[in-house]
């Protein structure tokens, strides 16, 4: 009987990750499936996407628990190859929509916004060093499996985001305080853009100073009296749901 481990690291090391639940199954693509373990009851669903009869094991309850490391594992375990990742400073494009999760520690947070991402159309998502893992278990299942079907990039810092200019494409920053302005301020500011790059900061911190520098735009979802901020993923689906309505060119 195979074990997992349990533990993302482990299965980071060596370009694996895991996704739990038939849902997420569904979302990943086939060649990049190493294994699935599925309870008997989705043996038949398992078995009906096609997947090659040698990459499934049919596990009792006990046995998925083993193999999980815990028993929260919704039926279905599918052990997966990571997917390649590009630098999206050094990436060929000229045009796009994406987001950069500059620093976003919480695995849920950027499983979030990976999930928003994907449903306002976006053409990637970048992150950088300090920002969780998206191949990670937490990530996977927030974004619910969405991870697989976006691009993902990595990006260093403020730096590699101003080359981005070279492509003529503008960084708006969301933030709070001076400087910034409005939403509707910021969709009529671009009226013949249709090309962004948001970018979102750590969760206490927000975006260093240098990417506030480095930002085209600064914005900010205007709140009651009282209250000083957003969580981060509710704030990033409001931005980009009103960025998205920019008119495609």
């Amino acid at each position: 009987m195979d074990v997992l481990i349990g533990a993302d690291r482990e299965l980071k090391a060596g370009g694996l990750c895991a996704g739990e639940g038939f849902w997420i199954l569904e979302r990943i693509q086939k060649d990049l499936i190493e294994r699935v373990y599925t309870a008997g009851s989705f043996e038949s669903r398992v078995r009906g996407l096609g997947i090659p009869p040698d990459r499934i094991q049919v596990c009792t309850k006990h046995e998925m628990s083993r193999i999980a490391g815990f028993d929260f594992h919704r039926g279905v375990i599918t052990l997966t190859r990571r997917p390649p990742v590009q630098d999206l400073a050094a990436s060929d494009f000229t045009s796009g929509r994406y987001l950069v999760l500059a620093d976003i520690a919480d695995p849920d947070n950027a499983g979030s916004l990976v999930r928003s991402a994907a449903a306002f159309g976006l053409d990637g998502v970048a992150v950088t060093p300090g920002s969780a893992d998206l191949y990670s278990r937490k990530a996977i299942r927030t974004s619910m499996a969405q991870v697989f079907r976006l691009k993902i990039f990595s990006i260093e810092g403020p730096e590699a985001a101003k080359r981005l200019r070279h492509h003529g494409i503008p960084l708006v920053a969301a933030a709070v305080g001076p400087g910034c302005i409005s939403l509707e301020q910021a969709v009529s500011s671009l009226p013949s853009r249709s090309s962004w790059v948001l970018a979102l900061g750590n969760e206490g911190r927000g975006l260093s100073k240098d990417w506030l520098d480095a930002a085209d735009v600064r914005v900010t979802v205007p709140m009651a009296d009282g209250v000083d901020s957003l969580n981060v993923g509710v704030a990033g689906g409001i931005l980009l749901y009103e960025l998205s309505r920019i008119p495609a060119l």
